[in-house]
């Protein structure tokens, strides 16, 4: 992982990873291949994707506007 100075802005990822019960909790990151650790912040937990949906409402708009999403990560200290 790259050090920032604090208030340095970095482009980061939005995606889910899984965490079990095995005697202890035990987190992996399906999509990287790799456990999860420092690089990982949770911003929900759930039991499924409808418990923590990143986007949830009703759009009302044109039905060729496309939507995307930008994941920023600043360093506080």
């Amino acid at each position: 992982m790259e050090t920032l100075p604090p208030g340095d802005l970095l482009d980061g990822q939005s995606h889910a990873w899984v965490e079990w019960w095995a005697g202890r909790w035990t987190a992996f990151d399906p999509t990287n291949g790799i456990p999860v650790g420092e690089r990982h912040v949770a911003v929900g937990r759930g039991r499924e994707y409808g418990d923590v949906p990143p986007l949830k409402g009703v759009y009302a708009g044109p039905a060729n506007t496309g939507q995307g999403v930008e994941v920023a990560i600043t360093r506080l200290r």
